[in-house]
């Protein structure tokens, strides 16, 4: 069955599904939607977004959903309740942090086609919730002896904290 990951050219909400179809070995076509035909094909897509990730006919939309049905699948996932919660709350914590990066940086960039000097401006905003990210995230595993960021297993939320990471060192 074919599996298309369909996502705009940066990393953003689509790089963490691309990771995880990777490293599950998953064969899959990276449809590349240029910002350009956005507005004309947005329609098309369920709830207007990306990344969509379809199997064969069917479509899967919201990208924390679509790691989680990845993750549940193929072992990425925790049964444990509360491992489960911890994955889902670290993964809510940096789709925030993706969001504030791409309303203060990387829509101004792509979409809104700002000046280098307009976006040269909001980088220290940017560089604020980075860092502030990044503390919180530094502060709940200090003293943890875990070898991932939810248990001693690779989960979703190590490919979105990867991918998020990812994201936010190419900002310039």
């Amino acid at each position: 069955m074919s599996v298309k990951l369909h996502y705009f050219m940066t990393r953003g909400r689509g790089h963490a599904i691309r990771l995880l179809l990777t490293h599950a070995k998953i064969e899959f076509e990276d449809v590349v939607i240029p910002y350009e035909k956005w507005m004309e094909v947005k329609p098309s897509y369920e709830f207007g977004v990306l990344p969509v990730l379809y199997i064969g006919d069917k479509a899967y939309s919201q990208m924390r959903s679509i790691l989680r049905f990845i993750g549940r699948k193929h072992g990425y996932y925790p049964q444990d309740e509360n491992d489960a919660y911890e994955v889902d709350s670290l993964m809510d914590a940096m789709d925030d942090w993706l969001a504030a990066v791409a309303n203060n940086y990387t829509i101004p960039k792509f979409v809104m086609k700002e000046s280098k000097e307009q976006l040269e401006a909001k980088l220290p905003k940017v560089h604020e919730i980075i860092a502030k990210m990044l503390g919180i995230i530094e502060k709940k595993f200090e003293n943890s002896d875990k070898k991932y960021l939810v248990g001693d297993k690779l989960t979703v939320a190590d490919f979105l904290f990867v991918a998020v990471a990812m994201s936010n060192t190419s900002l310039n």
